[in-house]
């Protein structure tokens, strides 16, 4: 049998079981005490107060912008700084809100250049929006100090980043998709410690509806106050709650997510000893989504084939400013390395030494019969990569 690597996993045990039929024998599907124990523990984990779950973290995004800019005042038009570098609904969620993404190119880290951040602020810039890409946070303590002096607000897209110190934002959003660290199939949650902007991102998942009636529960109030706010909407909303049921395996999943974490981070280090790739800095701090690998030989897509062959599955390192409707201006000289060289494949906690030891034996067989080219040479461009 073809043994196949994936780029993520997902392990359901009885906890798992036990907690979805126990979600279920209580005979509720919408917003109740499952989703709102999660949304609870994830933040504090987090070191926020307010948990907002939501269907996804492109939702997650999507409603903090919103609720920012009905609460800050914010027009069509104004800009938020975004890294050149990331998944495109970073992107998306922006020009969805009818403001306008401003590019700024990544670092080594592959995340946004602070040293970057300050050129391309504008008067009309409202906002930071960094991406923890891959695992890795990015220099939130720089970012939030670039961000008090010009008044800006932070928004971290944190969807493919948890469980490590990603620093504080004024909102941090993450994802539980499939393939990401945390897994309730679908599902996103936005963090904060600010009551008043959780509660407006709420409001805006449940179709922009009063505060004051957003569950069944509230029903145990019997007053006309929540009488009238059962159909009482005060801004445009969306449909972008999170059920039961994924709330439910969220709460397992968060028991697991301290040890998951530990088992990528072995698994990476190991990869790294034995394809000497990263450096130490990159190791640190690093829940490790996925691991990143640039081929500096020119055959990047060569080499991602010879390992779909094998069954290792790889992607490429999110590319953005290559997307037929994203109008690029400017340079983004180590973005374009990145979509030019990176790839991408499985560092997960269910791949087992054999597997580590496949990953492996089969980039240095490509590199020793097919590409004939050193795996030094790789790790020399590597290494000028780093020294920039």
């Amino acid at each position: 049998m073809k043994r196949i690597i994936d780029l993520g996993t997902l392990n359901i045990n009885q906890s798992h079981i036990d907690k979805v039929v126990e979600a279920l024998k209580s005979n509720r599907l919408s917003y109740g005490p499952m989703t709102a124990l999660f949304e609870k523990r994830f933040a504090k984990k987090h070191g926020s107060e307010y948990g907002v779950f939501t269907n996804s973290g492109t939702d997650a995004l999507r409603a903090t912008i919103h609720a920012m800019k009905i609460l800050y005042g914010w027009k069509d038009g104004d800009e938020i700084i975004m890294p050149a570098t990331t998944f495109v609904a970073t992107y998306n969620v922006i020009l969805q809100n009818n403001m306008k993404p401003v590019l700024v190119d990544i670092n080594q880290d592959f995340n946004l250049d602070p040293e970057l951040i300050e050129y391309k602020i504008t008067k009309k810039t409202r906002a930071i929006m960094p991406v923890h890409l891959l695992g890795k946070p990015a220099d939130m303590r720089r970012i939030n100090a670039i961000a008090k002096k010009y008044k800006l607000k932070t928004i971290a897209d944190s969807c493919e980043t948890m469980g490590v110190e990603i620093g504080q934002a004024d909102v941090s959003c993450f994802s539980f998709y499939v393939a990401h660290l945390l897994v309730t199939g679908v599902g996103g949650m936005a963090i904060t410690n600010d009551k008043e902007l959780s509660d407006l991102i709420r409001s805006l998942i449940f179709h922009g509806r009063d505060n004051k009636y957003l569950q069944i529960n509230d029903d145990d109030e019997y007053s006309e106050e929540v009488i009238n706010a059962r159909f009482r909407f005060n801004h445009p909303g969306y449909s972008s709650r999170g059920t039961e049921v994924e709330g439910a395996l969220g709460l397992v999943e968060l028991d697991l997510l301290d040890t998951n974490i530990k088992k990528r981070q072995t698994n990476a280090r190991y990869l790294n000893d034995h394809l000497q790739h990263l450096p130490s800095k990159y190791l640190e701090n690093n829940a490790f989504m996925m691991y990143p690998f640039l081929e500096f030989s020119g055959r990047r897509n060569d080499l991602m084939l010879f390992l779909e062959k094998r069954g290792i599955m790889t992607r490429t390192i999110m590319p953005l400013i290559n997307q037929p409707y994203i109008k690029v201006e400017g340079e983004y000289p180590v973005s374009e390395v990145v979509l030019t060289n990176g790839l991408l494949f499985g560092v997960h906690q269910d791949l087992t030494v054999e597997d580590l030891k496949f990953i492996v034996g089969s980039i240095r067989l490509y590199y020793k019969f097919h590409a004939k080219v050193s795996l030094d040479t790789i790790s020399l461009s590597m290494d000028k990569f780093y020294a920039k």
